[in-house]
């Protein structure tokens, strides 16, 4: 029961992610939300995939047990398009011409020391195979461990920030609610925030482009 739960929300995530991809132009963040206000519909936002054990996993269970796991398609869409979403965030910072970018955040959840499945994975790779710059931090793994979970470099916060052209938020750690004023001095040089977790949606940008998964024109 609980595998064909989390197989169901891993359905409902990826329409949310397929509707912004199908409306770039629209604030689907926005929508949802207001959509969710109906007493008997969930609320999903678009986000850079899905992570952890639970919900990535069960749709895999549910159709190995299937006895006619042929019809079960919705599922097997669902499954291929999440495994290609991070690949959608690299292309949109690829177009954009970005030549650095900073992770904050290898964890798949807000304040968890657990990367698997994480988005943040894919997304790294990909930057990477693009010869795109990239380093990491996540403040639950020591400068070893996520060295040795992404194969990058990593780099201290906020000091580090000046660094990059491109700033992705995967894990909304409390440890990144940084004061904004000392922000927005340090990424002067930044081009394009995209945050997974709105953790700096409080922040009014003058330089960068700051972009919350689902907002329009997000994805570019």
């Amino acid at each position: 029961v609980k595998s064909i739960e989390n197989a169901y929300r891993q359905v409902e995530i990826t329409l949310a992610n397929q509707l912004s991809v199908a409306y770039p132009d629209l604030n689907m963040r926005d929508i949802l939300k207001l959509a969710g206000t109906k007493w008997n519909m969930g609320t999903y936002f678009p986000g850079f995939g899905i992570g952890g054990y639970c919900i990535p996993l069960a749709p895999h269970y549910v159709l190995e047990g299937a006895k006619n796991p042929e019809v079960l398609t919705l599922l097997k869409h669902s499954i291929e398009f999440d495994e290609k979403h991070p690949e959608r965030v690299v292309n949109s910072l690829n177009k954009r011409n970005i030549k650095n970018v900073g992770i904050l955040g290898i964890a798949y959840a807000p304040d968890l020391k657990v990367h698997v499945l994480s988005p943040a994975l894919g997304i790294v790779r990909g930057l990477k195979e693009k010869g795109i710059n990239v380093k990491v931090n996540d403040p639950y793994y020591t400068d070893e461990e996520a060295k040795n979970v992404t194969g990058c470099d990593t780099f201290r916060v906020p000091e580090d920030l000046h660094q990059f052209d491109s700033i992705l938020i995967v894990s909304g750690h409390t440890a990144y609610k940084f004061n904004k004023y000392k922000i927005k001095e340090i990424i002067k040089k930044c081009k394009i925030i995209i945050d997974n977790s709105g953790v700096w949606n409080d922040i009014v940008f003058e330089g960068p482009e700051y972009y919350q998964s689902g907002d329009k024109g997000w994805l570019g």
